[in-house]
């Protein structure tokens, strides 16, 4: 795969489309599609109402191709695969278009078309309504004159990679390039008045080369309620004018409603003044942004301004109310608990397990029934679709075939090729598989979660026996706190990307047999060391061949040994680089590593800030790597090595789906 394909691919896969908004530009747009479709496979022309021959020529720019999707198969909702016709989706003719918009039949770009010219801030609210509806998250927006260099498009995915759901705003360089005073006056001026609505300064705020999240400033762009998420949902608004200052007046929007403004330097190119096509008034439009800016201004004092306070006060609400409730909640009820149950009798393996059990209650406690202001938080495993709280198949599914004798799966047993005999009376919501993570091997005891919503990956034990076992599959003889089967048969080594104090909540919930080795602050800390310590956690600090002997009884006794192969927290979600203690510990004690992957954890709680912040939280759990393919990697060094390339991708995979 070339870099411009991979280009290409990233770009989709982040659901970035390109919208190019045209009005009588003859003489270029055929050239800027081209140049476009070089950088990107999915682009948006919007013709509002030309009276020239662009409508032509827009036909005319590339032969007809097979229609192909503008999404990968997996990503595409089945009501945006196929409309009225049945075509695909941003397909051709057949269920292309849309109300006042058709799309070019096989053409390797989407057409929409005004029947008569409504201005540049309708054509943008017409592309982004069509990308919305071809299942975009994004939208770069290229004007059609050839001002703007498309060349210029991986600028924008590589600053929305690093600040997703931000609008990115090209800064044009004017070194060398002819532009008129009263050009620069006007710029200038719009830049002003844009610090003075929000607070905010830019380089250049008239620029029309940009990066729209589309499902953000949703509400400023008329967009539909049934389709708008984030801030804009529940509410439909068009805008104040539909001319190219509207350009203007949904970034002051999107500003006052939090979206992250990030100006990136961009290349313009300004045609000798004959050749020049320009629909600017200078008498009528300067009046209108004039007037623009002063209803803005108002709009600043009694909307924009409260609202940024608001915003403000409740993520110190949020901090400030999290740490006292974790505070308290640590020193006068966790930790008191905790030494009254070490202290009331000798420490036995049921005392401690019952420990491992409180740990775990406590995590879910906290990131799911309590849950983190401003987080929402989903689990999924790598060979199967996201799960979450609110997307939960439904509790009365149509009638089924039978489960195996004495099962009552709510799904069919042969949904799933690995779906071992399930408990009686259960009732599971999805088929189970066996995997290293199970919970504990006694009837109804400490399940990761509500029996409904356990991962099917993390129900099943080393032995193939359901979660929390029964007579099915799995005797009470022969089993051990890591799970059904032979004792310490699911133990493994965990690692995972390490991003802030929160990644341990979000690995501690799926299992209570989970031993980390930790950094000395946390084995020291005054909230929650004490329960840890008791727990038997380990100081890294004593040395892998000193824990050495310590880790395989815990083994023995079926825990798996959780490692940060990073050592310490990413200050920016990077992958940093791996150590070879995992790998070593995994190694001497012949067992398989079994890769998780965290996502928000940094973004919720940055390594290095004291306040809280909204974003989602996702953990997602790989297959385990037996010794043979870890063998097959080289020595521990190399091993470490390989599974950072892993992490980089697949992290960067996760980011392109929760980033959409």
């Amino acid at each position: 795969m070339t870099d411009k394909q991979r280009q290409k691919k990233l770009l989709r896969d982040r659901g970035i489309c390109v919208v190019i908004p045209t009005y009588n530009n003859g003489g270029t747009v055929a050239d800027v599609v081209r140049r476009a479709l070089a950088e990107c496979d999915d682009v948006i022309v919007v013709d509002d109402g030309s009276t020239d021959d662009t409508a032509k020529i827009l036909q005319q720019t590339h032969p007809p191709a097979p229609p192909c999707r503008v999404l990968p198969q997996k990503y595409i909702l089945p009501s945006l695969q196929g409309g009225a016709g049945g075509g695909p989706a941003g397909g051709g003719s057949a269920g292309g278009g849309s109300a006042g918009a058709a799309g070019a039949a096989g053409s390797p770009f989407t057409i929409v078309t005004h029947p008569s010219n409504h201005g540049k801030g309708r054509a943008l609210q017409t592309g982004f309504e069509k990308a919305l509806e071809m299942g975009f998250s994004y939208a770069i927006t290229i004007d059609a004159d050839g001002q703007h260099f498309p060349e210029d498009i991986p600028l924008f995915l590589k600053a929305n990679m690093e600040h997703p759901g931000a609008l990115i705003v090209g800064s044009r360089q004017m070194d060398g390039t002819e532009q008129n005073s009263g050009s620069r006056f006007a710029n200038k001026f719009s830049n002003f008045w844009f610090y003075v609505q929000t607070g905010r300064r830019l380089p250049d705020t008239q620029t029309g080369y940009r990066l729209y999240p589309l499902r953000k400033p949703s509400r400023r762009c008329g967009i539909p309620a049934s389709r708008q998420v984030g801030w804009g949902a529940g509410r439909s608004f068009t805008f104040l004018t539909s001319r190219y200052e509207a350009e203007l007046e949904l970034m002051v929007f999107a500003s006052w409603h939090g979206v992250e403004l990030v100006p990136i330097d961009v290349r313009v190119y300004y045609p000798p003044r004959e050749e020049r096509v320009s629909h600017f008034r200078p008498g009528k439009d300067f009046a209108r942004i004039s007037l623009l800016n002063t209803v803005l201004c108002f709009l600043a004092v009694v909307y924009g301004l409260p609202l940024r306070l608001w915003r403000w006060l409740m993520k110190y609400v949020r901090t400030i109310g999290s740490l006292l409730f974790f505070v308290f909640f640590s020193i006068f009820v966790v930790t008191p608990g905790a030494w009254l149950y070490v202290k009331s009798g000798p420490m036995t393996e049921k005392k401690r397990l019952n420990l491992h059990r409180l740990i775990q209650w406590l995590s879910q406690f906290i990131m799911i029934k309590l849950g983190i202001p401003g987080t929402t938080f989903s689990w999924g495993d790598k060979t199967l679709p996201k799960q979450t709280l609110q997307t939960l198949p439904p509790a009365d599914p149509p009638p089924a075939p039978p489960c195996r004798e004495g099962s009552s799966h709510l799904l069919p047993q042969q949904t799933h090729p690995l779906a071992p005999p399930c408990r009686e009376g259960s009732g599971h919501l999805l088929p189970q598989q066996t995997h290293p993570l199970a919970p504990p091997c006694r009837e109804g005891s400490g399940h990761l979660l509500p029996q409904k919503y356990i991962l099917p990956s993390l129900q099943g034990g080393a032995g193939g026996g359901s979660a929390g076992c029964g007579s099915a599959g799995c005797g009470s003889a022969g089993c051990g706190p890591a799970g059904c089967g032979p004792v310490g048969s699911a133990a493994s080594v965990l690692i995972c990307n390490h991003q802030s104090h929160l990644d341990l909540m979000c690995i501690m919930q799926f299992t209570p047999h989970i031993i980390f080795l930790t950094n000395d602050w946390v084995w020291n800390n005054p909230f929650y060391g004490f329960l840890i310590r008791h727990a038997e956690y380990y100081p890294v600090r004593d040395g892998i061949d000193e824990l050495m002997p310590r880790l395989r009884s815990l083994v023995e006794r079926g825990y798996s040994i959780a490692v940060f192969p990073e050592g310490t927290r990413s200050p920016d979600c990077r992958i940093g680089r791996f150590h070879q203690g995992a790998f070593h510990i995994a190694r001497e004690l012949g067992l398989d590593i079994l890769p998780l992957c965290l996502y928000g954890p940094g973004k919720v709680l940055p390594k290095k800030s004291y306040t809280l912040h909204k974003s989602p939280i996702y953990v997602e759990v790989g297959q385990p790597i037996s010794q043979a393919e870890l063998t097959a990697m080289g020595d521990t060094r190399e091993q470490a090595k390989a599974m950072r390339h892993r992490y980089v991708e697949w992290y960067q995979d996760i980011c392109n789906r929760m980033e959409r």
